[in-house]
């Protein structure tokens, strides 16, 4: 039994993982069709998200639903890489109208991703510690009451 739910595990995960490749690409393209230039760039940045949140994904199905410090950030990878990609595209955008902001608006959008993604490992982080104490602290208190 275990054989099986290990296997119908594993094919829905990679089910997700091809299907989800699939659209990316018609993503890609269709933004290629806006943006030719960014075609490419587009699909190899939204795959790379994409795969490092099924690991991510896969590590916390392993983990028995816990999240682990290594899903946490797996997961936060993406994030960054997408928000970088739009602070570049931001970036570009300015350059239209201001000839000197793309370089100032890209590098306070990655700031401001990095800071926000850092800060939100960082709030899991001690969310899952906290969590782990108070399961202890019950613990320690339930053998106090036994008399």
């Amino acid at each position: 039994m275990t054989k099986l739910s290990v296997l119908a595990n594993a094919s829905k995960h990679l089910f997700n993982l091809i299907s989800g490749i699939y659209v990316l690409s018609v993503v890609a393209r269709l933004l290629g069709r806006l943006w030719p230039e960014a075609q490419l760039p587009a699909f190899v940045l939204l795959s790379l998200g994409f795969v490092l949140t099924s690991i991510s994904m896969i590590l916390r199905d392993r983990n028995g639903g816990e999240d682990s410090t290594a899903s946490m950030v797996i997961a936060a990878i993406p994030v960054m890489t997408i928000g970088t990609a739009v602070a570049i595209g931001l970036g570009k955008l300015t350059a239209r109208f201001w000839s000197d902001g793309p370089m100032l608006a890209i590098i306070w959008s990655i700031v401001f991703c990095v800071t926000g993604v850092a800060t939100v490992i960082r709030d899991s982080y001690y969310k899952r510690k906290l969590d782990a104490d108070l399961r202890q602290g019950a613990k320690v208190h339930d053998h106090d009451n036994v008399i």
